[in-house]
């Protein structure tokens, strides 16, 4: 009875043009100590951290100057170090310690967190964008953009750079269906199928090889950029909370 389950489960993939594994490979220890004892502790402080410069930023006056967008800023970082731990944390240990309900649970919300991830680190980037922009208005006396940078229209631009970003990474929530594949061995019976993109080209790639590939660049792209905010919390705490610490100042006595 099993062997014909099976067979009928691997006539169905046949023509569904699925296979098993499709997504998921193993965890070597290294590969799990990188992302767990390294990666989840990374991210663990930068939630902190970005918690304490959201709460330093909340301040009504505060909320009145351009340092709005580095509250939106502190918030969006916040985000994107909570979603690494469920995104990345969970998988390695489902996979890592062959934990099947974790395993399914994970893949339950997978592509909420994927599109999320798309739309927070979309917004991130551009808050340092809108902020830029609006220090050079100023600086350059552009008297016609003047409304940029005052506080309806820090808001108001916020608002559109934000429905924006929403409506061009909205796709990133149906990019891939999580299909669970019941004629599959454990731990191989998801797959990830390509809804908005051409099949006929997702076919002719090496699955496991992108994703492997696709993986060790998101963690490295997270990691790199964790390091470097490390320094932005650094440099934010002290001109807000220690103005009168003498790193603060040049040797003439100016900030």
């Amino acid at each position: 009875m099993n062997d014909t389950t099976a067979a009928d489960g691997a006539e169905i993939l046949a023509s569904e043009g699925l296979e098993c594994g499709g997504k998921n490979e193993a965890y070597d220890f290294a590969r799990f100590a990188l992302v767990t004892y390294v990666g989840t502790p990374i991210a663990l402080l930068g939630l902190l951290f970005n918690a304490f410069l959201v709460k330093v930023f909340s301040n009504r006056k505060r909320l009145q100057t351009p340092t709005f967008y580095l509250f939106l800023l502190a918030i969006f970082d916040s985000l994107i170090c909570l979603i690494y731990i469920p995104f990345f944390t969970i998988d390695a240990f489902a996979i890592y310690y062959k934990n099947e309900k974790l395993h399914h649970i994970w893949h339950s919300y997978a592509m909420i967190l994927y599109g999320t991830s798309r739309v927070v680190q979309f917004a991130s980037t551009y808050m340092v964008v809108c902020a830029t922009i609006e220090r050079f208005i100023v600086v350059g006396n552009i008297k016609w953009l003047s409304f940029v940078s005052t506080e309806i229209g820090r808001y108001s631009t916020a608002t559109v750079y934000l429905l924006v970003i929403f409506v061009l990474r909205l796709p990133a929530f149906f990019d891939y269906k999580v299909i669970f594949l019941p004629g599959c061995p454990s731990f191989e019976d998801y797959t990830f199928d390509p809804v908005l993109m051409s099949k006929s080209i997702v076919s002719n790639r090496k699955h496991r090889s992108e994703l492997r590939y696709a993986t060790r660049t998101m963690v490295t792209i997270v990691f790199t950029y964790l390091f470097c905010n490390c320094f932005n919390v650094f440099i934010t705490v002290m001109e807000n909370v220690f103005k009168g610490n003498p790193l603060m100042f040049n040797e003439d006595g100016s900030r």
